[in-house]
């Protein structure tokens, strides 16, 4: 059982207003997953050739000082990151994890209560025209942070899921076989 939310807004006026609109469904489905919750949020597309990298780090990590190295300019969401750069910098993430990335979408999420995932990442704060939540009960993996969804299937796509997948395994080996990498052992990400 998981809680999945969405939001895609039509009225322009309403743009300011996302997060403020989209934090408070995803805390009303913490009760259908109270492990983990995530959202993606996506809001005006960059500039041809920027990209937005969503990133993550365990322990202390010198955003500015990576950012620099990198040639890329580091935004801070609430006590998240997000590293915007002219071009392709997926290979020089090295020590970091990499949530998603694309020129318009932006990913957070942690293991804990939808609430305070959404008070970590100043979700509340947020702007863009569409968003999508997810709180999770896990029943396939473990609960850790890189087994939260959203996952990023590509550059601004992302996907959530409710339920089990059931020949995941089977499938992924073939994915595997064909040079598909995996973050995880979560169903959702096969």
């Amino acid at each position: 059982m998981c809680g999945i939310v969405g939001l895609h807004l039509k009225t322009t006026a309403l743009r300011d207003r996302l997060g403020a609109l989209l934090a408070p469904m995803l805390d009303a489905m913490a009760g259908r997953g109270p492990d983990s919750a995530g959202v993606a949020i996506y809001d005006d597309d960059l500039d041809e050739g920027q990209i937005r990298y969503s990133v993550r780090a365990d322990g202390d990590t010198d955003w500015d000082g990576l950012a620099e190295q990198l040639g890329a300019r580091a935004v801070r969401r609430g006590d998240g990151v997000v590293l915007v750069a002219e071009g392709d910098i997926l290979d020089r993430l090295r020590d970091v994890r990499v949530l998603g990335h694309g020129r318009a979408m932006e990913i957070f999420k942690e293991v804990g209560a939808a609430r305070t995932v959404c008070e970590r990442y100043a979700i509340d704060q947020r702007t863009g025209y569409q968003g999508l939540g997810h709180t999770r009960m896990a029943t396939e993996s473990a609960v850790t942070t890189d087994h939260s969804h959203p996952f990023a299937a590509a550059a601004d796509l992302c996907l959530v899921h409710n339920g089990s997948f059931s020949n995941y395994a089977t499938v992924r080996r073939h994915l595997v076989d064909d040079g598909v990498h995996f973050d995880t052992d979560n169903d959702s990400e096969v």
